[in-house]
């Protein structure tokens, strides 16, 4: 069986890219664009977008968290776990309802996480 980890140049790419952010912020929002909803005649519901003119969509945001020092590490820390089994399961989440938005001179970049 394979083993499976993340290698050190990954980690420390993603973690100089959280650690140089101005602010981090962590959001749960409503549904997005780009998950398919459809009602029970067949017909496709829009669903509004996350990003709107290079800025997270407030209105769909249910809650939000700056995250910063000891959270911020923690957070690195998470995202940079290896795997320590060799088996990997999919969760099958297709609508994801979590995003860590990362801010960096005025300009955004992000994760969408399926929990």
């Amino acid at each position: 069986m394979p083993s499976f980890c993340i290698s050190q140049e990954n980690e420390s790419w993603l973690s100089l890219k959280f650690k140089n952010a101005d602010s981090v912020l962590l959001v749960s929002h409503d549904d997005t664009q780009g998950v398919a909803i459809v009602d029970d005649a067949g017909n496709r519901i829009p669903l509004p977008e996350l990003i709107i003119d290079g800025k997270p969509n407030y209105e769909i945001i249910k809650e939000r968290q700056i995250i910063m020092d000891g959270q911020l590490d923690t957070l690195i820390k998470i995202l940079n776990r290896p795997l320590k089994t060799g088996k990997i399961e999919i969760g099958k989440c297709f609508m994801p309802h979590h995003t860590i938005f990362l801010f960096k001179n005025g300009k955004l970049s992000y994760i969408d996480v399926c929990l």
